[in-house]
């Protein structure tokens, strides 16, 4: 919920200043003041209601999968395979089988970063891959995805839909 009073607040002051700035020429401070805290307040409320609901529906449809809305996500999965290995699939699978552009690759401290184009949806993620060597089981994962801009308020479910292609694209089943 703090995210839809951030974007409240932001959209809101950000439009209300726009048409303070626009009728104090025509109407004077007080007028002027007046009219622009009234339009911010509404077009806040409306477009973080208009985003609120966007958020409830995407995905499954449903509303009582209405979750806040987070700029980044998060899974963590076992892959079973040796710890070499698993390093090897990851990188593969982001670069040639995804098309993400991998930007640091430390098999010494099993860390993989790569990062997504822009598209309508985003200006683009940053993915982050934490693989640790799991005693017997295998290698344990960490994928993270998180939007690339650091003012993003709501992604859109577009990172978690990164981590879901990403897992989906491995060569291997995970747990």
């Amino acid at each position: 919920m703090r995210v839809y009073l951030r974007l409240f607040a932001v959209s809101g002051a950000t439009f209300g200043l726009i048409i303070f700035l626009l009728k104090v020429p025509v109407l004077g401070f007080e007028s002027a003041f007046t009219i622009g805290v009234t339009a911010g307040f509404l077009f806040g409320l409306i477009f973080s209601s208009i985003i609120y609901v966007i958020s409830c529906f995407s995905g499954s449809g449903k509303v009582s999968a209405c979750k806040t809305v987070k700029p980044s996500a998060s899974i963590t999965v076992n892959i079973p395979l040796s710890f070499d290995e698993a390093f090897d699939t990851v990188c593969n699978t982001l670069e040639t089988g995804l098309k993400y552009r991998v930007t640091q690759k430390d098999i010494e401290n099993g860390k993989i970063n790569a990062e997504t184009d822009m598209t309508w949806k985003s200006w683009g993620e940053t993915i982050e891959v934490v693989l640790t060597p799991d005693s017997g089981k295998g290698t344990h994962a960490v994928f993270t995805s998180s939007s690339s801009v650091k003012l993003t308020l709501v992604d859109f479910g577009k990172n978690q839909n990164n981590i879901e292609r990403i897992i989906s694209a491995l060569p291997v089943r995970v747990d």
